[in-house]
């Protein structure tokens, strides 16, 4: 059977007071007992715990039974009060023999078993926050009276804690049985979605405007194919605008008029790419804003048909592919082909 120190009870292994640390048992025992006739026995136990692992005899255990009496630790003071009276024969254990029996007999009223079952198998139970086995236990808890905590915990449960009154001399059970506790999910790392990439080119360069449709495993919904493809149109509407201001400009400055060098009376086409300022201030700004719009124009139509095909992607593979998809667009400047590709 299971012999329990109450909580707070100082262990043999825990570190003594320097009156303790001699290796000779009788003067230790002399000293622990000066102690308990001062009355002082929380001091005078770490004396008869030493004496005891200096040398493990029958007096040692029964003094150490004995002061461990007079501090409330039942169930260790009858482990070694009954390790002493094993020996009857001894000089010391046969002189104190009465007294050591009413002193075991007190002991023994005053510790209760305690009962502890439950689930799941394996479940390491604890009593004031120390481990004293696994479910199930092989006999009862020996436990000396007062108020104890009982503890189960297990790998994939939530621990669960009763606390209870244990009265000396009855029989008491604790029946715990866990939860499971669901595994958690782990966490969803998604890739940042790219926004199109759009730069000003010079006259002749291409633009590459990339749009990507990734479709996860679960369900989606209509919608965002819906909004992809109403900002498509906005895009392309806006480039098509741009468009025709592009053209409107271009022909501006190409069918501008000015005076002619030498005969104030005469206009010509005065305006020219290679020129000096494009031809002069008027032709500057007619130029600037063909080019302007030129961008303009083709960011618009390039960013409404990728978003445009993004939205049929989406539209298509609604309901989930447990694979991810992508759909890239290149685009040329006005007048060469627009490539788009749909990768698996």
């Amino acid at each position: 059977m299971y012999s329990l120190v109450p909580a707070g009870a100082r262990g043999d292994d825990e570190k003594v007071p320097a009156s303790a640390r001699s290796s000779d048992p009788e003067a230790l025992i002399r000293k622990g007992n000066e102690l308990r006739q001062q009355g002082r026995n929380e001091e005078a136990l770490p004396l008869f715990q030493a004496a005891y692992a200096a040398e493990r005899t029958p007096r040692t255990a029964g003094q150490l039974g004995l002061s461990e009496m007079t501090v409330g630790y039942w169930a260790e003071a009858e482990a070694h009060l009954t390790e002493a009276l094993e020996f009857p024969s001894h000089p010391w254990v046969a002189k104190n023999s009465e007294g050591l029996r009413e002193m075991l007999r007190k002991a023994h009223a005053k510790i209760a078993e305690v009962i502890v079952d439950g689930s799941p198998k394996g479940a390491e139970v604890h009593v004031n926050g120390r481990l004293v086995g696994t479910l199930p236990l092989a006999s009862p808890l020996r436990i000396g009276e007062g108020r104890i905590e009982v503890t189960l915990a297990a790998p994939n449960h939530k621990p669960e804690m009763r606390s209870l009154s244990v009265i000396g001399g009855q029989k008491q059970n604790v029946t715990i049985n866990l939860d499971k506790v669901a595994p958690e999910a782990p966490p969803v790392v998604t890739q940042p979605a790219r926004p199109p990439a759009a730069a000003a080119p010079a006259s002749g360069a291409s633009l590459s405007v990339l749009a990507i449709a990734e479709i996860p495993a679960e369900h989606r919904s209509k919608w965002p194919a819906i909004a992809a493809g109403g900002a498509g149109l906005v895009a392309f509407g806006f480039g098509v605008a741009e468009l025709y201001r592009w053209q409107h400009a271009e022909n501006s400055f190409n069918d501008h008029l000015g005076p002619a060098q030498g005969s104030p009376t005469t206009t010509q086409h005065d305006c020219g790419e290679r020129d000096p300022m494009r031809g002069g201030p008027g032709c500057q700004s007619l130029y600037d804003e063909a080019v302007q719009a030129r961008t303009l124009a083709i960011i618009g139509v390039a960013t409404g048909a990728a978003l445009a095909v993004t939205s049929g992607v989406l539209w298509l593979v609604d309901g989930g592919t447990a694979r991810e998809q992508r759909v890239a667009c290149v685009v040329e400047p006005v007048g060469k082909q627009m490539e788009c590709r749909w990768q698996f």
